[in-house]
């Protein structure tokens, strides 16, 4: 395990011998440069992850949670429209709002188990690699 970390940078590989043999690696010489990238990362004012977005960019997650949040509040606001009127229409104009009402509503049910669904199974999945550690 140490040889394929130390193959990788020198300074590992010197550190890793050294720590090895029970010394230290006080005086091993960094590599050109090391110290003015060191110093430019510590002067970068906000320090993120790589593939973080900075500003206001939405991630995945609260696109999906905002798609169904906007697809339930236009569902109620449908139920919300259809109560205040129902006692202005036919029955014929009744019976099709409601099933209007009833179809919007299983789908916004629908979307939001098939969201679920996917969560769920990436959760099992997460947990058996776990596992299999």
């Amino acid at each position: 395990m140490s040889e394929s970390i130390g193959n990788a940078n020198p300074l590992v590989s010197a550190a890793l011998n050294a720590l090895e043999q029970g010394g230290d690696v006080a005086g091993a010489v960094p590599p050109a440069g090391a110290a003015e990238k060191f110093q430019a990362l510590m002067d970068q004012p906000q320090l993120s992850p790589p593939g973080a977005h900075a500003g206001g960019d939405e991630t995945l997650f609260t696109q999906m949670v905002s798609t169904h949040d906007a697809a339930a509040q236009a569902a109620m606001d449908h139920m919300t429209e259809f109560s205040q009127q129902a006692g202005n229409m036919d029955i014929k104009q009744v019976i099709a709002q409601s099933a209007q009402a009833a179809m919007e509503m299983y789908q916004v049910q629908f979307d939001f188990q098939a969201k679920m669904s996917v969560v769920s199974s990436s959760k099992s999945s997460a947990e058996t690699l776990m596992k299999n550690q």
